[in-house]
Protein backbone atom coordinates (compact mmCIF):
# COMPACT_ATOMS: atom_id res chain seq x y z
CA UNK A 1 0.00 0.00 0.00
CA UNK A 2 1.09 3.49 -0.94
CA UNK A 3 1.06 6.38 1.12
CA UNK A 4 -1.41 8.07 -1.13
CA UNK A 5 -3.75 5.03 -0.39
CA UNK A 6 -3.40 6.36 3.15
CA UNK A 7 -7.19 7.17 4.22
CA UNK A 8 -7.74 6.30 8.29
CA UNK A 9 -6.67 10.09 8.93
CA UNK A 10 -9.92 11.47 6.43
CA UNK A 11 -12.92 12.47 9.07
CA UNK A 12 -15.18 12.45 5.89
CA UNK A 13 -13.86 8.38 5.06
CA UNK A 14 -14.06 7.44 8.82
CA UNK A 15 -17.53 6.21 10.16
CA UNK A 16 -18.47 6.12 13.62
CA UNK A 17 -16.81 7.94 17.02
CA UNK A 18 -13.49 8.71 16.63
CA UNK A 19 -10.94 6.83 18.41
CA UNK A 20 -9.60 7.80 21.94
CA UNK A 21 -6.06 5.89 22.61
CA UNK A 22 -5.60 3.23 25.18
CA UNK A 23 -2.66 0.87 26.22
CA UNK A 24 -2.78 -2.13 24.06
CA UNK A 25 -4.07 -0.48 20.87
CA UNK A 26 -2.29 -1.20 17.79
CA UNK A 27 -1.78 1.87 15.40
CA UNK A 28 0.25 2.42 12.31
CA UNK A 29 3.31 4.07 13.29
CA UNK A 30 5.74 6.55 10.78
CA UNK A 31 9.31 6.99 10.95
CA UNK A 32 11.60 4.48 10.79
CA UNK A 33 12.98 3.26 7.40
CA UNK A 34 12.99 -0.81 7.49
CA UNK A 35 13.01 -3.44 4.47
CA UNK A 36 11.80 0.15 2.40
CA UNK A 37 9.04 1.17 4.26
CA UNK A 38 8.45 4.07 6.67
CA UNK A 39 5.10 2.67 7.98
CA UNK A 40 5.11 -0.12 10.63
CA UNK A 41 2.23 -1.66 13.32
CA UNK A 42 2.96 -0.62 17.20
CA UNK A 43 1.33 -0.85 20.09
CA UNK A 44 0.10 2.20 22.27
CA UNK A 45 2.27 1.36 25.84
CA UNK A 46 1.03 4.35 27.72
CA UNK A 47 -1.15 7.42 27.03
CA UNK A 48 -0.20 11.18 27.59
CA UNK A 49 -2.93 12.98 25.77
CA UNK A 50 -5.45 11.65 23.37
CA UNK A 51 -2.48 13.19 20.57
CA UNK A 52 0.32 12.30 22.53
CA UNK A 53 1.33 7.94 23.28
CA UNK A 54 4.38 6.34 23.80
CA UNK A 55 4.60 3.02 21.31
CA UNK A 56 6.50 -0.31 20.46
CA UNK A 57 7.11 -0.17 17.07
CA UNK A 58 7.75 -3.69 15.80
CA UNK A 59 9.77 -2.70 11.79
CA UNK A 60 9.40 -4.84 9.20
CA UNK A 61 12.98 -6.21 9.45
CA UNK A 62 14.30 -5.52 13.07
CA UNK A 63 13.90 -5.51 16.54
CA UNK A 64 11.08 -3.95 18.29
CA UNK A 65 11.83 -0.15 18.42
CA UNK A 66 10.60 1.92 22.13
CA UNK A 67 9.54 5.50 20.65
CA UNK A 68 8.58 7.48 23.55
CA UNK A 69 5.82 10.74 23.26
CA UNK A 70 5.09 10.03 19.37
CA UNK A 71 2.35 12.77 18.34
CA UNK A 72 -0.87 11.56 16.31
CA UNK A 73 -0.30 12.58 12.22
CA UNK A 74 -3.38 14.25 10.69
CA UNK A 75 -2.16 13.75 7.70
CA UNK A 76 0.51 10.64 6.79
CA UNK A 77 0.76 11.72 3.22
CA UNK A 78 2.07 15.17 4.69
CA UNK A 79 5.37 16.37 5.80
CA UNK A 80 9.19 14.92 5.10
CA UNK A 81 10.17 11.58 4.97
CA UNK A 82 11.36 11.67 8.02
CA UNK A 83 8.55 12.65 10.04
CA UNK A 84 8.01 10.70 12.84
CA UNK A 85 4.25 9.90 14.61
CA UNK A 86 0.99 7.59 14.76
CA UNK A 87 -2.24 7.03 13.37
CA UNK A 88 -5.01 4.76 13.48
CA UNK A 89 -4.89 2.19 10.49
CA UNK A 90 -7.64 1.89 8.10
CA UNK A 91 -10.99 0.20 8.60
CA UNK A 92 -11.10 -2.69 6.23
CA UNK A 93 -14.47 -2.86 4.82
CA UNK A 94 -16.20 -6.74 3.90
CA UNK A 95 -17.34 -6.40 0.11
Amino acid sequence: MGMTELKSWDPAVRKGPIMKPSIGRIVIHRGILSNGTLLHPAIITRVWTDETVNLTVFPDFGPPSLQPSQTLIADPNDGDETGFGWYWPPRVEEA
